[in-house]
């Protein structure tokens, strides 16, 4: 079997096994200009009388390199030569996603683009050129993070139903010795061997490292791990929506009712992926669902206090009286309304004192001091030992309790906000101070019992808090 015909053969086998489309789908083909992409493009093309579905082509243009309206245009003639559609457009990634990194900014761009066209121009299915190397390295990035099974997964084949990846089983050089053989040309990238990127990192440095001293197939390791954590990550999903059905209340096209009491005597890992599945249901997606906003509801489910809590993407969460309710606002959520729950930033001890953090979402500024700050009030800064470090920095949620300092016992933060008088609309800003044992310090409260000293040893850090806006 030669080359073109071994390439053909593996989509052929991926388009079947995940059962990607059917003939009556039209594909809307991800386009860079790369290998990877260019090889997608023509293998698809190569094989339409196979797979007999329509195909467009879209290629964004991130404006970020002087090759870019090249590639643009490269991309345009293959498409025009193999007589697809072609779809472009043209983004400022800085000036319409201030405040990203330029890969997330780069993604959502792209993915916006890809909606707009699907929606628009009525495609069923986004095909992108996504490969074995690509999930090993997703694979490796996420655990770095930390991640649970489907992380373990890494890239999969089919993703919210419609972003479906032909090539997730071919090994990078089968790619390139197809687009050799036919003579195909692609453009090269220079952001993929710039190593200020994890993933290039993990690309050029760590897999090499790993396969020269632990494990020369590491590779195929690490993807044996995915595969086998998609299939139990599958498989524990479907027992989720079975206890889903068993929990359900009511649903509506934009809102689901569950039973909150019994859904909160589960494992917390069978909460969250309920939790997950009822999101998924209202908007089809989970973009921008993190792992704490799931745990900002899993909170609010252990407390027996009603509360409200507001998620990316409009989704509302109401608990009251066991009631578990997730809707899809009609508007955006107005911020001061908002509890945002999902915020949460780990701070270790800096290196030079002193040091300042502004927190997003209008949590302020905190400030790390070597000494004691004057010309302040008291109830704004606090001192602690630096052996609590790394402190996590976050929003107040439900159930929030700390132990005061000469209170006797724990309190709960609404309590105490109370008894101090603060106001309801300014206690949802005041970030929250923790460790792995609980919280330390809310600003306006008193410092906790854990920032007692244990030794001598402990070299007092000052924390001072400005009600500062971004």
């Amino acid at each position: 079997m030669n080359t073109q015909s071994f390439f053909l053969k593996k989509i052929i086998t991926a388009l079947t096994i995940h059962k990607m489309w059917q003939k009556e789908d039209s594909i809307l083909i991800a386009v860079s200009g790369g290998a990877d992409s260019m090889a997608l493009l023509h293998g698809l093309a190569d094989l339409k009388n196979l797979h007999g579905a329509f195909m467009g082509v879209a290629h964004l243009n991130h404006s970020l390199r002087p090759e870019a309206d090249e590639e643009e245009s490269f991309v345009a003639d293959q498409a025009a030569q193999l007589g697809i559609p072609f779809h472009s457009h043209k983004v400022s990634l800085h000036r319409e996603y201030p405040g990203l990194g330029c890969e997330e900014a780069g993604r959502m761009a792209r993915y916006n683009f890809f909606n707009f066209l699907m929606k628009t121009k009525k495609y069923t299915r986004i095909a992108t050129a996504h490969h074995a190397g690509d999930r090993t390295e997703q694979i490796l990035m996420n655990l770095i993070r930390g991640c649970g099974p489907d992380g373990l997964g890494g890239i999969p084949a089919i993703r919210d139903g419609y972003v479906v990846r032909p090539l997730i089983d071919m090994e990078r050089k089968e790619i390139i010795s197809y687009l050799k053989d036919k003579g195909l040309s692609w453009k090269e990238d220079p952001s993929n061997t710039d190593t200020r990127f994890l993933r290039n990192r993990i690309r050029h440095q760590l897999i090499p490292l790993l396969e020269n001293n632990f494990n020369p197939a590491i590779r195929k390791g690490l993807l044996r791990t995915g595969n086998i954590a998609a299939e139990e990550n599958r498989w524990m999903n479907s027992m989720a929506e079975k206890t889903y059905s068993s929990l359900l209340l009511e649903e509506k096209s934009n809102a689901v009712i569950l039973d909150g009491r019994k859904l909160s005597l589960l494992f917390p890992g069978h909460q969250a992926r309920i939790l997950r599945h009822a999101i998924f249901q209202i908007q089809g997606n989970l973009q921008s669902i993190t792992l704490p906003h799931v745990e900002a509801i899993q909170k609010a489910l252990q407390s027996t206090e009603s509360s409200e809590l507001h998620l990316p993407g409009k989704i509302l969460v109401r608990l009251s009286q066991n009631i578990l309710e997730i809707k899809k606002a009609e508007h955006s959520l107005r911020e001061k309304e908002s509890p945002l729950p999902f915020f949460s930033k780990e701070l270790p001890l800096p290196e030079k004192l002193p040091a300042s953090i502004l927190l997003p979402h209008g949590f302020g500024r905190l400030e790390i001091l070597g000494q004691q700050p004057s010309d302040t009030p008291s109830d704004m800064y606090t001192s602690i030992s630096d052996r609590l470090f790394p402190l996590t920095i976050r929003a107040p949620l439900p159930g929030d309790r700390m132990h005061p300092w000469g209170r006797g016992g724990s309190r709960k933060l609404m309590r105490l906000f109370s008894e101090k008088k603060i106001p309801k609309e300014l206690r949802r800003k005041r970030p929250v101070i923790a460790v792995k044992e609980g919280i330390i310090w809310v600003p306006g409260l008193p410092p906790d019992e854990k920032n007692k000293a244990e030794n001598s040893k402990d070299r007092p850090v000052w924390l001072l808090w400005y009600d500062e806006k971004l």
